[in-house]
Formats: C-alpha cells, sequence, structure tokens
C-alpha cells in the first residue's frame, strides 16, 4: 500500500513541514535508486524501512541491509536498493520543512546511518499510525503527524544508541513478563513459568530480577497484592474474600505477605482509607 505522489500542502502552511510522498510494506523488484529522489532536487530527508533483506548501493559501494532496519538518509548520498531480479519490500516517508529540521535535532536521530530492529513490529506500529494519519482524514492532523514521525526517529536515536542491545529486554523475558501481566491469577510457579519460557527456573529466575528487578514469581505476587490493595480500599468485602480474590487460598498467608509488602496488615490498610504503597 502507498501513498506517493504528493502530500505536499496536506496538512496546512503553518505546520513549517511539507511531505513529498509515503509508503508502507510495499514490495518492489530488482535495481531502484532510492536517494536522491528522481521527483525533488531540493534538500529533504527519506526514512526508508525495509521489511526483508534488501542489497544496497551506496556511493558505488555494494551492501547489504537485514531485514528490518531503519535509515534516515538525506540527499547526499547515491543510494540503490536491490538488485536484478531480486524481489524486496520497504516502508518509505519523504520530508522536509524547518519543523522536520526541529524534530531530527530534537531526537539525536543520525542521518546515513542505518539501524535493525529485532522485529518490524517495533517501527511498524508508528509507521501504520502515520500513514493511516494520511490516508483516512481529508485534512491530517499536523501534531499527530510531527508526533508519528518523532516516535520513528526517537526509535532510530534508541536503536543506534552505544548501549541500544543492552538496554533491549530480550524477547523471552518480555514473553513471559506479558504473560504473567495476563495470567497472575493462575499457576506463576517458577517451573511452570520456566517451562512456558522455555528457559531453565535458575536461569529464568536471575535473567528476570536482572531485567526487572524482582523474581517472576515476586512479580506476580505484587500483581496479586495491587489487585487486593485495590478490593480493599474499594468494597466492603472479608479479607478472606479479598485474599481469594488476589489468588491467594490462604488468608493467613496472604495477611503476612501484605503487611510484608505494604507495611499494614489488610485491616489495617483499609481502616486507613490510603492507597497502595509503591512496589
Amino acid at each position: 500500500m502507498q501513498v506517493q505522489a504528493s502530500l505536499e500542502n496536506r496538512i496546512g502552511r503553518d505546520a513549517d513541514i511539507d511531505f513529498v510522498g509515503m509508503g508502507i510494506n510495499y514490495a518492489r523488484r530488482g535495481l531502484c535508486q532510492i536517494i536522491p529522489n528522481l521527483f525533488r532536487a531540493e534538500p529533504h530527508y527519506s526514512l526508508i524501512f525495509n521489511h526483508s533483506r534488501t542489497p544496497v548501493v551506496v556511493n558505488g559501494a555494494k551492501d547489504e541491509l537485514p531485514a528490518n532496519t531503519l535509515c534516515l538518509w538525506d540527499a547526499s548520498p547515491r543510494v540503490f536498493y536491490g538488485a536484478e531480479g531480486q524481489a524486496w519490500r520497504i516502508s518509505w516517508f519523504q520530508f522536509y520543512g524547518e519543523k522536520g529540521d526541529a524534530l531530527l535535532r530534537g531526537s539525536g536521530a543520525p542521518v546515513n546511518r542505518p539501524a535493525t530492529f529485532p522485529d518490524e513490529k517495533i517501527i511498524e506500529r508508528r509507521w501504520v499510525a502515520l500513514h493511516e494519519e494520511f490516508t483516512r482524514y481529508a485534512t491530517p492532523n499536523a501534531a499527530l503527524v510531527l508526533n508519528h514521525l518523532d516516535g520513528i526517529l526517537l526509535e532510530l536515536a534508541r536503536a543506534t544508541a552505544p548501549d541500544a542491545r543492552a538496554a533491549l529486554i530480550p524477547e523471552p523475558l518480555a514473553r513471559l513478563r506479558s504473560h504473567i501481566d495476563q495470567h497472575y491469577l493462575e499457576d506463576v510457579s517458577l517451573p511452570a513459568l520456566a517451562a512456558k519460557a522455555h528457559l531453565a527456573p535458575a536461569y529464568l529466575s536471575r535473567a528476570f530480577k536482572e531485567r526487572f528487578g524482582v523474581g517472576p514469581v515476586a512479580y506476580a505476587t505484587e500483581l496479586r497484592l495491587k489487585d487486593a490493595a485495590f478490593y480493599l480500599r474499594s468494597t466492603s468485602l472479608p479479607v478472606q474474600e479479598v485474599a481469594a480474590m488476589a489468588g491467594h487460598g490462604d488468608a493467613f498467608n496472604f495477611s503476612k505477605l501484605f503487611k510484608r509488602h505494604y507495611g499494614v496488615s489488610p485491616s489495617q490498610f483499609r481502616d486507613a482509607g490510603a492507597g497502595p504503597a509503591a512496589p
């Protein structure tokens, strides 16, 4: 799906930014000149995201970009994507103007420096929002367009930072935390969680705590206790029922855990009318 040709003047002159064209997840074949834009000689920027592994030629030097690579090109290099007889897919977005320059400075995104992401969803969700703003509304909202564009530039800056790899949560741990967020009232024993993540229990416990500051079972327990705190301050249910609703079958053990976490017993918490303390 593409929106080529002119996005110019679509969001009004007061936006101080103009757009040349864009496309999302568009299939191409063969060798294509990407930079400079053949339809625009003036200075501009081109955000190019290749969804598939793609050969490139930059100023005559051959290279290959892995799938899910984003680059913000200016108009200075001569860049070709693809190769004869090969199919490839890209999303692109081209812009220029004072607001574009300001977004670039503010985000810290590098120019002419590709960055590869673990999967396309990180960038695609922002690109889809940007694309829909232009294709679903007769007059796109300038503030939203700039916000979506800024999000893409910030992702590029983060991916090219020196500590980018260390800052990224490994996919198995991210999936497991999401699973706990949705199923913390179910079996959250360490063996069950380790089996879910296909990781050794000892490694899972250590790695999860290194990333999130608390082990996976303790993380689930905290979510249950937050539920209990909500029920205590918003209902008049007996403590035993609150314990059961928050996934604790043993009211005595629940009270001990609650006091250890919040510093007061469930009854004292309710009587004080206090909200839950920060974990």
